[in-house]
């Protein structure tokens, strides 16, 4: 049962993502200003990670906890996904899509996206990155359980992480401007990666030195994991926002070079690369 539905749950957030995402190539001609819609997904994808990690686990406490509080917790969870997920799709209503010629077949559409120089360029740059991301997530994961000894450590670390991110969309946008996107998305992953090499020092055990509120004592490794986290986010945010913009940029390239729109098939097969 939980597999059917948790399959179910997944396609039905991929048919929203794809229009979803394909929406910022649509709304203006002006490649900053795409910059700056997607900076507030961005904003607003990390207030949802918060409202989750902050408010999930004391909902279930408030609802009387076992089956019948995370049968509250998810319903109460998914009713603010529906709500959150129609208001672009109504507001998107009023929009006036660009004219694009007849729609394509599948396998015309993929080779649409294989043809799109740029698109190939940014999918595999993006890949690539995503890979190296989700091994440094799972390996901070097993940094808080056998180095740092603190799993506990870990909801801070993601309250903390999200704040740096939603902090430095500013600085993204405006970075972009003086540089180009291109530019930012490599600094930004270049200084993640540096940063990321940063947990090679990290150390279990050592000597107390505070004693913070809700965490208790803590070592000067786990305040530097602390550290860490608002500069994972700040920079994670940059590369992440940077080849979303450029994602959009790809799609008035194709747009412009071919004469259809082809936002469906690139930001599809974009996708389905961060899903793999």
């Amino acid at each position: 049962y939980v597999s059917v539905i948790y399959t179910l749950t997944s396609t039905a957030y991929s048919a929203f993502l794809v229009p979803y995402m394909a929406l910022a190539s649509e709304m203006t001609t002006d490649t900053h200003e795409r910059t700056k819609i997607l900076a507030w997904r961005v904003v607003f994808t990390m207030v949802g990670v918060l409202a989750g990690v902050g408010f999930a686990q004391p909902l279930i406490g408030w609802a009387g906890g076992g089956a019948k509080g995370w049968t509250a917790m998810g319903a109460t969870f998914g009713v603010i996904c529906l709500v959150s997920m129609l208001t672009p799709a109504l507001v998107a209503r009023k929009l006036r899509a660009p004219t694009g010629g007849e729609p394509q077949a599948f396998l015309a559409q993929m080779a649409t996206a294989w043809s799109n120089p740029p698109f190939r360029t940014l999918l595999g740059a993006f890949f690539i990155q995503s890979v190296g991301q989700a091994a440094s997530y799972g390996a901070v994961a097993l940094m808080f359980l056998f180095v740092l000894g603190n799993v506990a450590l870990l909801i801070p670390f993601i309250l903390l992480m999200c704040a740096g991110t939603i902090a430095s969309q500013p600085l993204w946008v405006w970075l972009s401007r003086k540089i180009g996107k291109r530019a930012v998305f490599s600094l930004s992953a270049f200084a993640w990666a540096l940063l990321t090499f940063t947990w090679f020092l990290a150390k279990p055990g050592g000597p107390i030195v505070a004693h913070l509120p809700m965490l208790g004592d803590v070592t000067i490794e786990q305040i530097l994991a602390l550290v860490r986290a608002p500069l994972i986010g700040v920079l994670n945010s940059g590369f992440f926002l940077m080849a979303q913009s450029m994602l959009t940029d790809a799609v008035v390239y194709d747009r412009v070079r071919n004469g259809r729109s082809s936002e469906g098939a690139l930001t599809g097969v974009f996708s389905a690369s961060e899903k793999l």
